[in-house]
Order: C-alpha cells, then structure tokens, then sequence
C-alpha cells in the first residue's frame, strides 16, 4: 500500500502524504495501548505493516495490519470502533451486536456470538436506546479516536441519582470528557471526582458491613460476614440521554477479591490506592464503560440511526 493512499492516510493521518515520494510505501504502525487490570495498569504495544487484503472474494482492498512485533496484547485483534479502519465500517454494516458472557468465578471456554448485520435484519426485542454522539473532529489527545461516545447523564446508587457534571458529560471542543464503551478494558474508569461522589455514597449505603483493605486498584472493599446467607448490595443504575437506563446486577460492579468474604467495587480512578500511585490524568473521557459492567447484557449498536440499544439478559 502506498503512502498516498487514502488508507494510509486512515491510520497515520492526512498529513502524511505530504512527506511521500511517489512510490513510497505507507510507513509501517505503532499502537500503545494501557489497560486497568486488578494489580495495577497494563501496557501493551503493537508494530508492524500496513496491507491491503481481499476478503472471501468480496471486499477487495481491506485494510489490515500484520503485526511483527507485540507486547502485552493479544494475537490478533478487531476494532469495532466509529473510525472508517474499523471492520464495520469496511464491511459496511447496518448493526452489530454482542452480549459478553461473565467468567468472574469460573474458566470455561463457553463464549457466545458477534453478530454482524448487513442488512438491517436484527430485530432484538425489548431493547432500550440511547444515542450514539458523534465526536468533534480535533486533533487532540484528549480525544479517544474511534471509540464510541455515549452521553451518561447520571449514576443512581440506590435511590441517590449522582449527577455527572456537564463539563465532564458532554464532549468539550478540545476532545475531553464525554463517556466511551470499551469492551477491552476490565474495569470501568471513572474521571476522580465522579468516583469519589459514586463510592462516597456506596460506602454510605454499606456501612453495616466492615471496611476491608483496597485490593489493587479495587475499593472500596468491605468484609461479608460469613454466617449471613443474603448478602443485600445497594442497586446500581445509569441513566442516559433520552431516559434509557441500564439496571445492573452486582456482578457487573462488585467482585469477589479473595476467599475471605472481602468484595470490591469494581470501578477504578486515576488514584490508585493500595499501590501508591497518583497519576492524575490530563484528559480523556470521563467514563470508561468496561466489559465487567457490560457482561450479561445484550449490546446492539445500531450505525444506521447511531444509537446503542442494551437489554439485560442470560447470554
């Protein structure tokens, strides 16, 4: 694939052609990527060419990367993101859906379909939706390029709604803020001080159970007690623009640390407790909605009408 190409130009940027010679080659990629894991946050690089491909017979010219060097990733990878190198939209499709099995207690191999719709065939029942917001175009760091933005209006703890400020929900000019889907990450990031007012109130509504010692960047944590048979948790809901709420189950937002009856919450912030960290995050999306919290529950997102539909059911 030439430098020229528009393709290129995909992943290095449009100014790139600017510095090819006529029959030079696009320049090979590098992705650095950082995930929020137990023990702390994982880096993971990836390099390598950039080629052209032809899939089934059917779609000619298809970008892919070939990797020859990596990591802390995964073999292969597909971006599914609202970025026009991502496989949707180089198949084309009209809908994708998922629903993420939860393996938080045990290692089987079950796993459960991607369905990719071309034609607009899915026809999901039940389904509530909210709007998928389209991205400023910035050249900007702050921005998560190709990620998906949602507009999470509020938190609700219990019965105690937790407002998300406006300067942190929406997407501000310079590409900060806003609330973005991320299948590949863990654990659900929270901007510090949305964190700090969602675990206050956590803390609060749990305070018949004993503090326990954050566990990584897991807490806050409490101690079960043991003799109780029916451990009773605060609800947790998100409410999103156009009234669609996401009701979860306590396994999408507490998990069981050890075998001492210990569970944490299962969001994370840029302070990181028990491991001594403080690394206040310039900018970025206020909310990382990771795939504990997505897990047992159907995700449809519809390109089409850009809107995300979600239905919580047995995967």
């Amino acid at each position: 694939m030439l430098c020229k190409s528009e393709k290129c130009a995909w992943i290095h940027g449009r100014n790139v052609a600017s510095g090819c010679g006529p029959a030079q080659p696009c320049p090979d990629y590098e992705s650095i990527s950082g995930r929020w894991y137990s023990d702390g946050i994982s880096v993971g690089s990836t390099s390598g060419h950039l080629m052209l491909d032809t899939l089934e017979e059917t779609r000619v010219d298809f970008l892919v990367g070939c990797s020859f060097s990596s990591t802390n990733e995964p073999l292969g990878g597909a971006g599914f993101g609202d970025s026009p190198e991502s496989l949707p939209s180089q198949l084309g499709l009209a809908k994708f859906s998922y629903c993420l099995l939860s393996h938080s207690y045990d290692d089987s191999m079950k796993s459960t379909d991607l369905v990719l719709d071309f034609h607009n065939e899915l026809e999901a029942q039940g389904l509530t939706y909210t709007p998928l917001v389209r991205a400023p175009t910035v050249h900007s760091s702050c921005l998560f390029y190709g990620f998906r933005y949602l507009n999470l209006r509020e938190i609700i703890v219990g019965q105690t709604h937790v407002k998300i400020p406006d300067k942190l929900r929406v997407i501000g000019p310079d590409g900060n803020g806003g609330t973005i889907v991320d299948s590949s990450s863990p654990y659900t990031y929270m901007e510090r001080s949305i964190y700090q007012s969602v675990t206050r109130e956590f803390e609060k509504q749990m305070a018949r159970y004993e503090r326990a010692p954050d566990v990584g960047v897991l807490g806050p944590c409490f101690k079960l007690n043991p003799t109780e048979k029916l451990v009773s948790y605060p609800a947790l809901a998100l409410l999103f623009e156009g009234g669609a709420k996401m009701e979860l189950m306590s396994v999408n937002y507490l998990l069981l640390a050890d075998k001492s009856n210990t569970v944490c919450l299962s969001f994370v912030t840029d302070v990181v407790g028990s491991i001594g960290l403080n690394i206040k995050l310039s900018c970025g999306p206020s909310i990382i909605l990771g795939n504990h919290l997505q897990q047992s529950t159907y995700m449809e997102f519809d390109l089409q009408k850009r809107r995300l539909g979600f239905l919580k059911r047995a995967c």
